[in-house]
């Protein structure tokens, strides 16, 4: 960890909530300290089709977040801080792990908390031999100066875009300032990456948003609802992708719930949706034709 990035660490500032703790002493709001956590880090087939593909997509879910969300389905990761410290040369070396056992890429799910070691460990990594694509599987809860740690290490984000009401992040998830916050690293991820790059089927660079969609608040959570809330205020181009998903656990019961169900996203027009929020779609951008093709339901575990 190089000077400055430990200056950053001893009065934190490297999200949004710029808490000021000393991340070598204690743990900031995230429950960070200054290693990096893991809870677990395995293969993992029910990402979207062009991350998961069919050798699965490498994912490694660290402990923690910038976030506190009432619906969080891996709360136990990420507010209970369930996992194991772990060393850089160790994160590296789970890296290399993953693409040994076939995964098409690596996966940095919820790494914001530990950016500074997540870029050591990917540029160690490389050295080692890494070839596969790294993902940023975030909450977009970020600071434009922090993602810039991560320029030219990162081939794909895979951000959240939660809320367009202020009021609807700070009730749900504590994140004041969401919608503009996650606006601006959302457009600076996107000045990394650019477009999503395919090849064979399978994301190699780029920019894929996930659009949440709560229960009774479709207005209040996807930017895609109407009204001119929206980051991007044009239709999406033959290169833009968005992913809308549902994958929530019920307020207020999530720590008696049984396995989650979450639904397999479908690919129309570069876009990927369930049923149930087609709606959502059509109300902003006219119908939208979803194709039958993995309309399954899956399980997936609850951790």
């Amino acid at each position: 960890m190089d000077a400055d990035t430990r200056t950053l660490m001893e009065a934190c500032c490297l999200c949004p909530r710029e808490c000021g703790v000393n991340r070598f002493v204690e743990t900031g709001y995230c429950g960070g300290g200054a290693a990096a956590r893991v809870n677990l880090h395995r293969l993992h087939f029910w990402e979207e089709p062009v991350i998961s593909g069919t050798g699965g997509s490498g994912t490694i879910f660290f402990s923690h977040c910038t976030m506190v969300c009432a619906y969080c389905q891996n709360h136990r990761i990420s507010q209970e801080g369930r996992g194991t410290e772990r060393s850089v040369p160790e994160l590296a070396a789970m890296m290399l792990e993953l693409q040994e056992a076939g995964a098409h890429n690596v996966n940095l799910v919820t790494a914001s908390q530990f950016t500074p070691q997540a870029a050591e460990a990917i540029r160690l990594a490389h050295a080692r031999g890494l070839r596969v694509p790294v993902l940023w599987n975030s909450n977009a809860y970020e600071k434009p100066e922090t993602l810039r740690m991560l320029e030219g290490l990162v081939d794909v984000y895979l951000p959240d875009f939660r809320y367009i009401d202020s009021n609807a992040a700070e009730q749900y998830s504590d994140a004041p300032g969401y919608p503009d916050i996650a606006k601006a690293a959302i457009l600076e991820m996107h000045r990394q990456v650019g477009h999503l790059a395919l090849s064979n089927d399978i994301a190699q660079k780029g920019l894929i948003i996930r659009i949440l969609v709560l229960p009774g608040l479709h207005n209040r959570c996807a930017p895609y609802s109407g009204g001119s809330k929206t980051p991007w205020e044009q239709r999406p181009g033959s290169a833009s992708w968005a992913s809308i998903t549902r994958s929530t656990a019920p307020l207020n019961s999530r720590r008696s719930t049984g396995p989650s169900r979450r639904k397999n996203t479908r690919r129309a027009s570069h876009i990927w949706t369930s049923s149930a929020s087609r709606t959502t779609l059509s109300r902003k951008w006219g119908p939208v034709p979803i194709t039958r093709r993995n309309s399954h339901d899956h399980e997936i575990e609850h951790i």
